[in-house]
C-alpha cells in the first residue's frame, strides 16, 4: 500500500521534472536558432530531457509493479486503474509523539501475543494442580436407575376365587367328608402395556467408590514432574517473549525516530536545492552560467525531491509498526 503511494509520488514527481526540462529545451531551440548559446547548452538539455523521459518510464513501470504486489496481497484480480486513498502525516506525527515506555505498557495490554503466553502459562499451571491431585484418595458416588420391556410378556387379571370339591376326602368320626378346594378364576392372559412394563420392571442403585493410589504413584508422581517443567517453559516463554516485545518496540521506535530525522533533514536539503535551482535558472536565462551547472542545480534537487518522498513513507510505515504495538487502527 505504502510502495504504491511512493510509485505514484514519484511519478508525479518524474512528470513535473520532466515539464521543467521541456520549456528548458523549448526556450533554447529558439535561442540556438538565433545563434545566442552554444550548441552543447542545447545538446545537454536534450540529454536530460530523454533522462527525464526514462524516469517516468522506469516510475510507470515502478507504478504497475506496486499496483500488481498490492492485488496478490489483497487477492483481487489486477487493476490497472487501481488508486488507493493517501495518507496524512498527521498520524504519523502523532506515532512520533509517543514515548517507547507508554508504547510498551499499551502492547502489553492490548497485544494478543501476550495474552495468548500469560494464557498457555495458567493453562500450565492448572495442569500442574491437575497432577499433584491425582496423588490423593478418590472418592465417587454413582447412581443408576434402568427398566427393560419385552414383547411377550403378557399378564391376566384376577375374576373372583370359588369352592370346588377335589378327590379327596376327610374322615371324621367314622364319618367321610369331601375335600374343598378354592380355585382362583383370571381372565384371558392380554399382553402388558410398554408403559406398565416400564414402570413395573424399575431398577434403581447407588454407591461409593473410594480409590486410593497405592502403587500408581511412581507414573504419578512423574506426570507431576513433567507438568511442573511444562510450567517453567511456559512461564520462561511468557517472559521471553516479554523481553522480546520491549526490543521490538524500542527498536521500532527507534527506526522510526531516524526516519524522522531523514524526513525533516530531506525536507530541509530539499528547499535549499529548490532555491539553489531558482538561482541557477535566473542564471542560465541570463547567459551568466553554462548548461553544466544548470543541469547539476536540477538533478540535485531531483533527488532530493524523490528522497524526501521515499523518507516520507518510510517514516509512515515506522509509525505504522509503532500504532501495531498499541492496537490503533492502521488506516
Amino acid at each position: 500500500y505504502l510502495q504504491l503511494l511512493s510509485s505514484a509520488e514519484q511519478l508525479e514527481q518524474a512528470k513535473s521534472q520532466l515539464t521543467v526540462t521541456q520549456e528548458q529545451v523549448k526556450r533554447l531551440e529558439v535561442l540556438s536558432k538565433e545563434g545566442a548559446i552554444r550548441p552543447a547548452d542545447l545538446s545537454d538539455l536534450r540529454g536530460q530531457l530523454a533522462g527525464d523521459q526514462l524516469s517516468i518510464i522506469n516510475a510507470q513501470n515502478a507504478l504497475a509493479l506496486a499496483r500488481g504486489s498490492l492485488c496478490r496481497w489483497m487477492n483481487i484480480p489486477y487493476d490497472g486503474q487501481l488508486t488507493v486513498e493517501k495518507i496524512d502525516l498527521a498520524s504519523a506525527a502523532e506515532a512520533a509523539a509517543e514515548d517507547p515506555a507508554s508504547v510498551y505498557d499499551t502492547a502489553l495490554k492490548g497485544l494478543a501475543l501476550i495474552k495468548a503466553t500469560d494464557l498457555r502459562a495458567q493453562t500450565a499451571a492448572r495442569a500442574l494442580k491437575v497432577a499433584r491431585g491425582q496423588l490423593l484418595p478418590t472418592l465417587s458416588f454413582g447412581a443408576g436407575l434402568s427398566t427393560s420391556y419385552s414383547s411377550v410378556a403378557y399378564q391376566s387379571r384376577f375374576l373372583n376365587a370359588s369352592y370346588l370339591p377335589s378327590s379327596d376326602s376327610a374322615l371324621v368320626n367314622n364319618v367321610r367328608y369331601p375335600v374343598y378346594k378354592v380355585q382362583n378364576n383370571f381372565s384371558t392372559p392380554t399382553k402388558i402395556p410398554y408403559g406398565d412394563q416400564l414402570n413395573n420392571n424399575l431398577y434403581t442403585s447407588f454407591g461409593f467408590s473410594l480409590s486410593i493410589p497405592l502403587f500408581n504413584s511412581g507414573s504419578q508422581r512423574n506426570r507431576v514432574r513433567q507438568a511442573g517443567i511444562s510450567l517453567r517453559l511456559a512461564e520462561q516463554t511468557a517472559r521471553t517473549t516479554r523481553i522480546q516485545l520491549s526490543q521490538d518496540v524500542h527498536a521500532a521506535y527507534n527506526n522510526m525516530t531516524a526516519a524522522s530525522g531523514r524526513f525533516k533533514v530531506l525536507q530541509d536539503q530539499q528547499e535549499a536545492y529548490r532555491e539553489s535551482f531558482r538561482s541557477a535558472g535566473v542564471l542560465f536565462q541570463q547567459g551568466v552560467t553554462n548548461s553544466y551547472e544548470y543541469l547539476i542545480a536540477k538533478n540535485n534537487l531531483d533527488r532530493s525531491q524523490i528522497n524526501l518522498i521515499i523518507a516520507k513513507y518510510d517514516f509512515v510505515l515506522r509509525s505504522k509498526i509503532l500504532d501495531f504495538f498499541q492496537g490503533r487502527p492502521l488506516w
